[in-house]
């Protein structure tokens, strides 16, 4: 039976403790409106926040959900 470590990107941690540690972070799915984004990668922390100090302006509310069971299935059937 394999072990894998894996948690979401709300932990915030940084790709050098994945590098040195067996550790896999699962892209949190983050709502701007209309669309979605996978936290790190179709959307940088830059433009997030950029995009939230908008919307707070506004009064459009965004939203950050926990990843997605999908995403975390994905990634069993892909490295396990």
């Amino acid at each position: 039976m394999k072990t894998a470590f894996i948690c979401d990107s709300t932990l915030q941690i940084k790709k050098n403790f994945c590098r040195n540690y067996p550790l896999t972070v699962i892209p949190a799915e983050v709502r701007l409106g209309d669309n979605i984004y996978d936290d790190g990668v179709t959307i940088t922390e830059e433009d997030f926040y950029l995009a939230l100090n908008h919307r707070f302006k506004t009064c459009n509310i965004s939203t950050v959900n926990r990843s997605c069971c999908r995403n975390f299935g994905e990634f069993k059937r892909r490295r396990l």
